[in-house]
C-alpha cells in the first residue's frame, strides 16, 4: 500500500505530519502551538491521517498545571508497513528490514558470487519473498538498493554487475513487487543516514566512506548533491602526484587503487600475516611496529589529502568517517586533523554514527521518505 498523494497535497498537512514524526508522541495543542496553526485545522489534519492509518493514539498525557482533561498524544504508526533495504557487493548481500521510524525489524548477510544486474536481480527477489510480514498493517512498502558506482535516476550507469541486454533491476523489481524502488550509490546513502538519524540540524555535511573503493556523499543545504551524471563524490578517482614529474595523466592511478581500505589491509597482512584481526593492527600500532605506523601513515596521508579537496571545494559543516579502520583506531583521525592543519579553517572530523549500516540506514530513509510523499522535508528517524 502506497500513501496517497493528496493527503500530502499541501503544506499544512506535511508540517503537520512532520512535526508528528520529530516530535511525538505529541498533542494536538503543542502541534497548533508549534506551527502557529489554528487548533481546528490541526485536529481536521490528524483526525485524516489517523483515519489513513499514518498516525496512531497512544492514550491520554499529563493534564496541564491548571487540570482540565488530559491531552490525546498522536504519533507515527511504525507498523504502518515495513521497508526492505540492501547493500549489495560481488559476494555478499546485506538485507535489513525497517518500519517506519526507522528501527530495525531483521538483518541477515546473504553470502552469495554476483556478476550480472540479471542474477542480482533473482538474489534479491528470493530474498526478499523469505521474508515474513512483520505483522505490520500493510506489509512491503518500499525497497532500497545501495550499490557502489554510478547512478542517474535509478539506472545503474557504472557498476561491479554486467548488464546483459537492456536489463533494467530497478524496473524489474517495481513489478515484481509492486513497490516503489529506489537504487542509490551507497557513499551517497551514508550521508543522508548521518542527517535523519541525528537531532543534530546538519545543513552541509561530507560523509567519506572508505572500503574497497573510496567516495564521498555530499549534502548541500540538506539536499543531497550528485552532480550531473551521478558522479559526485567519486573521490577515490582522483589522481595525485608528487614525483615533480609531468607524468601523462592517463598513466596515473586513481588514489583508491593503492590507498583503499581494501589495499592498505592487504598492504598489512604482508606484514602481520592473512589471518590478523583489526585488534592486531591496532595493538601493533599502539606499540610502535614501525612498518605497521608507516602504512597507516601513509594512509592517513593520501586520506588527507583528499578531505583538503574537500574541504576547499565544498566548505562543509562537517566531516564524518565511515571506515573500519579509523573506527577500530581512533588516533588516525588525530593524524589526519594534524595533517590539516596547515588550512585556516578546518571543520570538525567525526566518526560516522554506525560506521557497519549508514549505507542501509540512509537507503531506509530515502525509500520512507518517498513512500510517505515526504521528499525534500526533514524526518527524524530512530535506530
Amino acid at each position: 500500500m502506497v500513501i496517497k498523494k493528496d493527503t500530502m497535497k499541501n503544506a499544512n498537512n506535511r508540517s503537520v505530519f512532520q512535526t508528528i514524526i520529530n516530535k511525538g508522541p505529541i498533542s494536538r495543542n503543542q502541534v497548533s502551538q508549534e506551527l502557529g496553526l489554528n487548533k481546528v485545522t490541526v485536529s481536521n489534519i490528524i483526525n485524516d491521517l489517523m483515519k489513513e492509518s499514518y498516525i496512531t493514539s497512544i492514550g491520554e498525557g499529563q493534564s496541564t498545571t491548571s487540570g482540565g482533561r488530559r491531552p490525546e498524544l498522536v504519533q507515527l504508526n511504525a507498523s504502518f508497513g515495513f521497508v526492505v533495504n540492501l547493500n549489495v557487493t560481488n559476494d555478499q548481500i546485506e538485507i535489513m528490514s525497517n518500519q517506519f521510524d526507522g528501527r530495525t525489524l531483521e538483518y541477515n548477510v546473504l553470502q552469495t558470487k554476483t556478476r550480472t544486474l540479471q542474477q542480482l536481480y533473482q538474489n534479491i527477489a528470493a530474498a526478499i519473498k523469505d521474508l515474513p510480514s512483520f505483522k505490520t498493517m500493510n506489509g512491503l512498502c518500499g525497497i532500497s538498493i545501495a550499490i557502489p558506482g554510478y547512478v542517474e535516476r535509478g539506472n545503474i550507469i557504472d557498476s561491479p554487475f554486467r548488464a546483459v541486454g537492456n536489463f533494467n533491476l530497478q524496473t524489474a523489481l517495481q513489478d515484481e513487487f509492486d513497490v516503489p524502488v529506489i537504487i542509490e550509490n551507497a557513499s551517497n546513502l551514508s550521508v543522508v543516514f548521518e542527517q535523519d538519524f541525528s537531532q543534530q540540524e546538519l545543513v552541509n555535511i561530507i560523509s567519506l566512506t572508505v572500503g574497497k573503493k573510496i567516495g564521498a556523499g555530499i549534502l548541500i543545504n540538506r539536499q543531497l548533491y550528485k552532480g550531473y551524471f551521478g558522479r559526485a563524490g567519486e573521490v577515490g578517482q582522483m589522481i595525485f602526484t608528487d614525483d615533480g614529474q609531468s607524468t601523462p595523466l592517463a598513466q596515473l592511478k586513481p588514489i583508491e587503487e593503492e590507498w583503499s581500505e581494501e589495499k592498505v589491509l592487504a598492504r598489512l597482512a604482508g606484514v602481520l600475516g592473512k589471518n590478523f584481526t583489526l585488534n592486531d593492527m591496532a595493538r601493533e600500532y599502539q606499540n610502535q611496529n614501525p612498518e605497521v605506523t608507516k602504512i597507516l601513515d601513509d594512509f592517513c596521508y593520501h586520506l588527507s589529502l583528499i578531505v583538503s579537496h574537500l574541504i576547499i571545494s565544498f566548505d562543509p559543516q562537517m566531516i564524518f568517517f565511515s571506515s573500519e579502520i579509523i573506527n577500530e583506531l581512533p588516533d588516525l583521525l588525530r593524524v589526519i586533523q594534524l595533517n590539516l592543519s596547515y588550512m585556516p579553517l578546518v571543520p570538525p572530523l567525526v566518526f560516522s554514527k554506525d560506521v557497519h549500516f549508514s549505507a542501509l540506514l540512509g537507503g531506509c530513509s530515502l525509500v520512507i521518505h518517498h513512500v510517505l510523499h515526504m521528499e525534500n522535508i526533514r524526518l527524524i528517524l530512530h535506530h
